[in-house]
């Protein structure tokens, strides 16, 4: 029987704790800046009845526009019962191209089942063994002009 993980994704630029107010009243949680540091922090449920016996994130790269970062990661998965939620799991990228960016990653459990991935829906899987998730980087001059008074 196939384990099933529900991963979600948001991003957290890194920028100075008196900055951040400012900046959150104009991004969401998917959204990145162009050339600042940000993590991508992914959340990871096990959705399944069974246990999931742990693994590993692998072949985890990241799109910006016509862009792509490989990642040398492959941060690992521990293992949870059913309904447990990881720590988790941060990487930093720094976004180079403003539009859209994807995340993508293929999921390796440490026995030989498969798993399916879910995002923000439970009821439809977005792949078996492989994930991908959206996120927007916007422009800081645009974000300037948006949010200066």
């Amino acid at each position: 029987m196939p384990h099933k993980l529900k991963i979600t994704l948001s991003i957290e630029p890194q920028v100075a704790e008196e900055v951040r107010p400012f900046l959150e009243s104009g991004l969401t949680e998917l959204d990145a800046i162009r050339g600042v540091a940000c993590k991508l922090i992914l959340t990871i449920r096990n959705i399944s009845e069974s246990p999931f016996p742990g693994g590993r994130l692998t072949n985890m790269g990241v799109t910006f526009g016509p862009a792509y970062q490989q990642m040398t990661v492959e941060p690992p998965v521990i293992p949870l019962a059913s309904g447990e939620t990881a720590p988790r799991t941060e990487v930093v990228v720094v976004p180079v191209n403003p539009g859209m960016g994807i995340v993508r990653f293929n999921v390796v459990a440490s026995d030989p089942q498969p798993v399916v991935c879910y995002q923000r829906d439970d009821s439809t899987p977005v792949g078996t063994g492989a994930w991908l998730d959206v996120f927007y980087v916007v422009d800081r001059e645009t974000l300037n002009m948006i949010l200066l008074p």
